[in-house]
């Protein structure tokens, strides 16, 4: 497995250097599509450790090889997010042309060394926490558990900003922080169940199955009300962030996303039809493939068609090489296991 993943890695990582040579541009916004795309799974490990950790609960012993492994790969984000960073300019309109900027906006807050500064910031504070998990256990390790959730919540809203929403600058969501903390808890809740379903005993499965669609429910309503106040308000520098969205080949990712949300959740309501461990796994295997349909939509219509392989490639490379450097899934899991119960 190790093996395997490392080689189709550096294959689809050879490529993506390939398509930099040719176009840069459109290698490194495909870049940032993949970076945002395996940054879910990871950080929503971490978060759902953290809320296991402060409130208990079977299913977070159940999933703790799952979860508690893909947590602990936060730190290949640091490595991970450097093409954004240094290919910043090529990637955001902003850092190319920070003179069509508001003048303050430039100078408090988009600017490179702000971008950077706030990036590594977090990047360092969640790869801080994810070393430090084995610490954060039991009624003593809930003071940290809490504090770790009270950072990620506001740099997960920092970042959410930074790196998807100010690929169109002036365009704002609110609550765009909350729905890209719920997108890493479903990519979370969903890898765990797609590992774990065969292996776990069936209430923790009933217990993950309810935590997963309770996270495609709000990720929904998340999603249909920032559309909703925006579309309502009727204000064109908003709309255009959906407008564009709306047009050919944009609006075939995002009903593929819904398409596959509708079987997710289909799956977990006839869960006693189909059996609870393949229903899981159905919808978790769904709710990946949806998630990053969903980021896809978010980031590539401002980009352009051309990011499109390129990102690919680059997901490929960033979770091929992530898979290899821990030990292949299956030692992950085990490791896992072993620092919970540490």
């Amino acid at each position: 497995m190790r093996r395997i993943a490392l080689i189709v890695g550096l294959v689809a990582l050879a490529g993506w250097a390939l398509a930099a040579f040719v176009a840069p541009g459109a290698a490194l916004q495909g870049w940032l599509v993949g970076f945002v795309a395996v940054s879910c799974p990871m950080l929503g490990a971490l978060a759902s450790v953290l809320i296991h950790r402060l409130t208990g609960g079977a299913w977070g012993e159940a999933f703790a090889p799952e979860l508690t492994a893909a947590a602990r790969s936060t730190p290949l984000l640091c490595l991970y997010v450097l093409p954004v960073l240094f290919g910043a300019p090529l990637i955001y309109r902003w850092a190319a042309m920070p003179g069509a900027l508001d003048a303050e906006v430039h100078r408090y807050f988009l600017n490179m060394p702000l971008f950077v500064l706030r990036s590594v910031v977090a990047l360092i504070g969640w790869s801080a926490i994810s070393l430090s998990l084995s610490r954060i256990a039991g009624p003593r390790g809930r003071l940290g558990a809490g504090l770790g959730l009270v950072f990620h919540g506001i740099a997960v809203s920092v970042v959410g900003v930074d790196w998807v929403l100010s690929v169109l600058p002036g365009w704002t969501s609110s609550n765009f922080g909350m729905d890209l903390a719920v997108q890493q808890l479903a990519a979370a809740f969903a890898l765990a169940g797609l590992l774990g379903a065969r292996r776990v005993q069936a209430g923790s499965i009933a217990d993950l199955t309810g935590l997963l669609f309770a996270a495609i429910l709000g990720l929904t309503y998340l999603e249909f009300m920032s559309f909703l106040v925006v579309w309502y308000g009727d204000r064109p520098p908003l709309d255009a962030w959906y407008l564009l969205r709306a047009k050919p080949p944009w609006q075939t990712p995002v009903w593929i996303a819904l398409a596959l949300g509708i079987v997710a959740t289909v799956a977990l309501i006839v869960r006693r039809m189909i059996g609870p461990r393949r229903a899981l796994q159905i919808a978790s295997a769904a709710v990946l493939a949806g998630l990053l349909g969903y980021q896809v939509w978010l980031l590539a219509p401002q980009f352009g068609p051309a990011c499109l392989l390129p990102a690919a490639l680059a997901l490929t490379g960033m979770a091929g090489l992530g898979i290899a450097a821990m030990g292949g899934l299956p030692r992950l899991a085990r490791r896992g296991e072993t620092a919970h119960a540490g």
